[in-house]
Protein backbone atom coordinates (compact mmCIF):
# COMPACT_ATOMS: atom_id res chain seq x y z
CA UNK A 1 0.00 0.00 0.00
CA UNK A 2 1.23 3.39 -0.94
CA UNK A 3 0.08 6.42 0.71
CA UNK A 4 1.12 10.38 0.67
CA UNK A 5 0.43 13.83 -0.60
CA UNK A 6 -0.72 13.70 -4.21
CA UNK A 7 1.40 16.17 -5.37
CA UNK A 8 4.81 14.52 -3.62
CA UNK A 9 3.53 11.21 -5.02
CA UNK A 10 3.44 13.15 -8.42
CA UNK A 11 7.02 14.61 -7.49
CA UNK A 12 8.24 11.29 -7.56
CA UNK A 13 10.48 8.83 -9.50
CA UNK A 14 9.73 5.98 -10.24
CA UNK A 15 12.18 2.94 -8.84
CA UNK A 16 10.98 0.09 -11.19
CA UNK A 17 9.12 0.19 -14.88
CA UNK A 18 7.46 -1.71 -16.63
CA UNK A 19 4.04 -3.57 -15.91
CA UNK A 20 1.15 -1.10 -15.51
CA UNK A 21 3.57 1.83 -14.86
CA UNK A 22 3.42 3.29 -18.73
CA UNK A 23 0.38 5.25 -20.13
CA UNK A 24 1.72 5.34 -23.74
CA UNK A 25 5.38 4.17 -25.31
CA UNK A 26 6.47 5.85 -28.78
CA UNK A 27 9.73 5.52 -30.33
CA UNK A 28 11.16 8.61 -28.55
CA UNK A 29 10.65 7.01 -25.29
CA UNK A 30 7.45 6.38 -22.64
CA UNK A 31 4.79 8.07 -21.05
CA UNK A 32 4.26 7.46 -16.98
CA UNK A 33 0.64 6.93 -15.71
CA UNK A 34 -0.26 9.64 -12.64
CA UNK A 35 0.69 8.75 -9.32
CA UNK A 36 -0.44 6.37 -7.90
CA UNK A 37 -0.10 4.26 -10.94
CA UNK A 38 3.08 4.93 -12.38
CA UNK A 39 4.13 2.82 -9.15
CA UNK A 40 2.67 -0.53 -9.86
CA UNK A 41 5.29 -1.97 -11.72
CA UNK A 42 4.64 -5.53 -12.92
CA UNK A 43 2.60 -7.55 -14.97
CA UNK A 44 -1.00 -7.98 -13.48
CA UNK A 45 -1.66 -11.26 -12.09
CA UNK A 46 -1.99 -13.11 -15.67
CA UNK A 47 -2.48 -16.86 -14.11
CA UNK A 48 -5.01 -15.94 -11.91
CA UNK A 49 -7.72 -15.09 -14.49
CA UNK A 50 -6.48 -17.74 -16.82
CA UNK A 51 -7.36 -20.31 -13.51
CA UNK A 52 -10.34 -18.58 -13.10
CA UNK A 53 -11.25 -18.69 -16.69
CA UNK A 54 -10.69 -22.87 -16.40
CA UNK A 55 -12.42 -22.55 -13.01
CA UNK A 56 -15.94 -20.88 -14.90
CA UNK A 57 -15.79 -23.55 -17.30
CA UNK A 58 -15.23 -26.39 -14.86
CA UNK A 59 -18.31 -25.10 -13.71
CA UNK A 60 -20.69 -24.84 -16.55
CA UNK A 61 -19.77 -27.86 -17.74
CA UNK A 62 -21.05 -29.85 -14.53
CA UNK A 63 -23.83 -27.33 -14.69
CA UNK A 64 -24.34 -24.74 -12.30
CA UNK A 65 -27.87 -25.48 -10.82
CA UNK A 66 -26.45 -29.34 -10.47
CA UNK A 67 -23.72 -27.59 -8.06
CA UNK A 68 -25.54 -24.47 -6.57
CA UNK A 69 -28.90 -27.78 -6.25
CA UNK A 70 -26.20 -30.43 -3.97
CA UNK A 71 -24.94 -27.06 -1.88
CA UNK A 72 -27.82 -26.27 -1.22
CA UNK A 73 -28.92 -29.76 0.05
CA UNK A 74 -25.48 -29.95 1.57
CA UNK A 75 -26.20 -26.43 3.45
CA UNK A 76 -29.39 -27.32 4.78
CA UNK A 77 -28.08 -31.06 6.01
CA UNK A 78 -25.25 -29.41 8.42
CA UNK A 79 -27.43 -26.54 9.58
CA UNK A 80 -29.88 -29.15 11.04
CA UNK A 81 -27.24 -31.42 11.97
CA UNK A 82 -25.42 -28.69 13.77
CA UNK A 83 -28.96 -27.47 15.31
CA UNK A 84 -29.46 -30.84 16.38
CA UNK A 85 -26.34 -32.27 17.49
CA UNK A 86 -24.14 -29.36 18.92
CA UNK A 87 -26.80 -27.03 20.01
CA UNK A 88 -23.84 -25.03 21.85
CA UNK A 89 -23.06 -23.90 18.31
CA UNK A 90 -24.50 -20.85 16.81
CA UNK A 91 -25.25 -20.63 13.55
CA UNK A 92 -25.61 -16.82 11.94
CA UNK A 93 -28.88 -16.82 10.22
CA UNK A 94 -31.32 -18.82 8.33
CA UNK A 95 -29.84 -20.80 5.65
CA UNK A 96 -33.58 -22.57 4.40
CA UNK A 97 -34.30 -19.78 1.89
CA UNK A 98 -30.51 -19.71 0.55
CA UNK A 99 -28.56 -21.68 -1.82
CA UNK A 100 -25.19 -20.68 -1.23
CA UNK A 101 -23.60 -22.95 1.02
CA UNK A 102 -21.58 -20.64 3.47
CA UNK A 103 -22.27 -20.33 7.08
CA UNK A 104 -21.08 -18.35 9.51
CA UNK A 105 -21.20 -19.28 13.12
CA UNK A 106 -19.92 -19.00 16.67
CA UNK A 107 -19.86 -21.25 19.95
CA UNK A 108 -20.15 -19.03 23.26
CA UNK A 109 -17.02 -18.50 24.96
CA UNK A 110 -14.84 -20.00 22.25
CA UNK A 111 -12.14 -18.05 20.42
CA UNK A 112 -13.45 -18.25 16.74
CA UNK A 113 -9.81 -18.43 15.79
CA UNK A 114 -8.81 -21.19 18.06
CA UNK A 115 -11.60 -22.91 16.96
CA UNK A 116 -10.82 -22.45 13.21
CA UNK A 117 -7.27 -23.76 13.73
CA UNK A 118 -8.82 -26.43 16.18
CA UNK A 119 -11.17 -27.86 13.07
CA UNK A 120 -8.09 -27.01 10.78
CA UNK A 121 -5.29 -29.30 12.78
CA UNK A 122 -7.79 -32.31 14.02
CA UNK A 123 -10.13 -32.38 10.97
CA UNK A 124 -9.01 -30.88 8.04
CA UNK A 125 -11.43 -28.27 8.05
CA UNK A 126 -10.82 -25.05 6.31
CA UNK A 127 -12.88 -22.29 8.42
CA UNK A 128 -11.84 -18.46 8.33
CA UNK A 129 -12.06 -16.35 11.70
CA UNK A 130 -12.97 -12.84 12.05
CA UNK A 131 -14.69 -9.98 11.71
CA UNK A 132 -15.16 -10.69 7.44
CA UNK A 133 -15.32 -6.86 6.78
CA UNK A 134 -18.18 -6.16 8.82
CA UNK A 135 -17.99 -5.49 12.78
CA UNK A 136 -21.58 -6.68 14.23
CA UNK A 137 -23.59 -4.89 15.46
CA UNK A 138 -24.14 -4.73 18.63
CA UNK A 139 -27.76 -7.20 18.51
CA UNK A 140 -25.37 -10.21 17.89
CA UNK A 141 -23.98 -11.56 21.29
CA UNK A 142 -20.49 -12.84 19.41
CA UNK A 143 -17.44 -11.03 18.66
CA UNK A 144 -15.76 -12.84 15.64
CA UNK A 145 -17.53 -15.83 13.92
CA UNK A 146 -16.60 -18.48 11.55
CA UNK A 147 -16.93 -18.67 8.34
CA UNK A 148 -16.99 -22.18 6.65
CA UNK A 149 -17.57 -22.74 3.34
CA UNK A 150 -19.15 -26.02 1.62
CA UNK A 151 -18.20 -27.06 -1.48
CA UNK A 152 -19.37 -30.35 -2.97
CA UNK A 153 -19.22 -31.71 -7.18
Amino acid sequence: MLFGKADLLEAMDIYLKGGSTVDEVTTNGYILKNSPWKFEAGTPAIESVVGLGGAINFLLGIGVDKVQNQCHKLAMFTQKELQLKLPEVIVLGDYSARSSGHFSLNIKGVSSHLLARGLSYRYGICARSGFHCAQFTPTIECATVIKAIIWTL
